[in-house]
């Protein structure tokens, strides 16, 4: 499978452009306004999904998540 292949190459050669690293952190809304962060998996028939709702205190006001099997159409 291609995506295999990726991760081999990714393993056994430098990378083509510099790894960045990067201070990732969540960041608050303005006060009156909610964020909705939201993030997604797919690997081999497999998906993922995942919402999160907060206010500006960081209070989590609501979230989904959610994980399905499916069939991907081969071209």
């Amino acid at each position: 499978m291609l995506s295999n292949d990726f991760r081999i190459h990714n393993f056994s050669e430098r990378p083509m452009l510099p790894i960045q690293p990067t201070d990732r952190k969540w960041i608050k809304p303005s006060r009156g306004v909610v964020k909705i962060n939201v993030d997604a998996a797919i690997e081999e028939g497999k998906m993922g999904l995942g919402v999160i709702v907060r206010d500006e205190d960081g209070f989590v006001l609501g979230g989904y998540g959610c994980a399905e099997l499916f069939l991907a159409k081969r071209r």
